[in-house]
């Protein structure tokens, strides 16, 4: 099930895209935006796009890939939800931290280590790995 989530208001001339259901991504050009200082952040937007005009409105429950989004946003399919790149950013760094929790209170790593971070844990592996060796460059016949 979907979370409902309203995208910002967008400016003239912002691009929304979708995934059409060949596989293409679709980019579609903001041309005209309805709202008002009593609509809180409510608002409705008409979007040029390669076939005409569509429509898109701030308060719509945007459910898939298939729905018109600002572009640059990214569908977590776990929460079923949209969520800009700065969320995205802070969502990554949360599982991470989280996940790097789950491996230090695995049984098997108790006492291999124990760290306060993810980047504690990356150190850990490379040390256990060592430096990723240099390949030999191959030398082209001169000619």
């Amino acid at each position: 099930m979907s979370v409902t989530n309203a995208f910002p208001k967008p400016d003239i001339g912002d691009i929304f895209v979708r995934k059409n259901l060949n596989g293409n991504e679709e980019e579609a050009l903001i041309i005209a935006i309805q709202s008002g200082p009593k609509a809180g952040g409510l608002w409705q937007a008409v979007m040029m796009t390669k076939n005409g005009t569509e429509f898109v409105t701030g308060d719509q429950e945007h459910r898939n890939i298939h729905d018109w989004r600002p572009k640059g946003w990214i569908h977590d399919e776990q929460l079923g939800n949209w969520f800009s790149p700065a969320q995205t950013v802070k969502i990554g760094e949360q599982r991470a931290a989280e996940a790097a929790k789950a491996a230090v209170e695995a049984p098997e790593h108790k006492d291999e280590f124990l760290v306060a971070d993810a980047s504690e844990i990356t150190n850990a592996i490379t040390k256990k790995r060592g430096p990723v060796p240099k390949l030999p460059v191959p030398q082209l016949p001169q000619v």
